[in-house]
């Protein structure tokens, strides 16, 4: 109950993981005293933040958020995640059915409410299928907004929303006090609402998959699989993070 009330402490609770790309090496190091405190969701322990962390910079910047690209691949390539999933910043204009009205929200992989572990009020979450582009129109939308703006109609599923000029289809209401990071607290980097009212699939373009160095705009939380060691996932996450460092170190042969 405390932790619901203070969302901020939650959230900073969770573990986190970061990635070096130094000259010679890469490494992957798990935080364990982030992870004393219990979370709201099942297994919290399992759950952790990732970040980059580039030794020339990091007097400047002490972690990095991630390039769809790099994301990418630690999806694809890690064996100690059961789930990674991506978070940005992505705010809407709300018009129809009352005044025009700015929503904070955010793009979202398909898969971060299974990897936390919580299910919508009402609906469903998003499909994998929605999860690219031309198919990410759907929104799941906060219980606040649903109630406040929507007037907790039981019928909005399958409703549509004009978001930003162009109709999204309403797929799910989280419940009431669902608990996601707001501000800062994700990563230094990427600047969340105060609340978020609404959430879209993330759906990666070709452009932001080819950003090069301007990309370093996501967020990525994890679960680790059940009884994952720290040495068994730094010894995975390395060979992962060898291979990103190689891909920065052509582009930037300074870092």
């Amino acid at each position: 109950r405390v932790l619901r009330k203070n969302p901020s402490f939650a959230f900073a609770a969770i573990g986190t993981l970061a990635l070096s790309i130094g000259a010679n090496t890469a490494i992957f190091s798990v935080v364990h005293a982030a992870l004393l405190k219990p979370l709201p969701y099942p297994d919290p322990q399992e759950l952790v933040a990732v970040s980059l962390s580039v030794p020339s910079l990091q007097s400047r910047f002490p972690t990095i958020s991630f390039r769809p690209t790099d994301f990418e691949e630690f999806r694809r390539s890690n064996r100690v995640f059961s789930e990674l999933a991506a978070i940005r910043e992505r705010n809407f204009t709300l018009t129809g059915g009352g005044d025009p009205e700015r929503l904070y929200g955010a793009r979202v992989s398909a898969n971060l409410f299974p990897l936390l572990g919580v299910q919508p009020a009402l609906g469903r979450t998003f499909l994998p299928e929605e999860d690219v582009p031309g198919r990410e129109r759907v929104v799941v939308i906060s219980h606040d907004l649903w109630s406040r703006r929507l007037s907790g109609d039981p019928d909005v599923i399958n409703s549509l929303l004009s978001l930003d000029g162009l109709p999204h289809l309403v797929v799910g209401v989280m419940p009431r006090g669902f608990l996601f990071p707001t501000g800062k607290q994700l990563h230094p980097q990427i600047e969340l609402g105060p609340r978020v009212d609404i959430w879209r699939p993330a759906a990666f373009s070709q452009d932001e998959l080819q950003d090069g160095l301007i990309g370093f705009n996501w967020g990525v939380v994890g679960r680790l699989m059940p009884g994952t060691s720290p040495d068994v996932a730094r010894a995975n996450l390395d060979v992962i993070a060898r291979t990103i460092a190689e891909q920065l170190r052509a582009e930037v042969p300074s870092l």
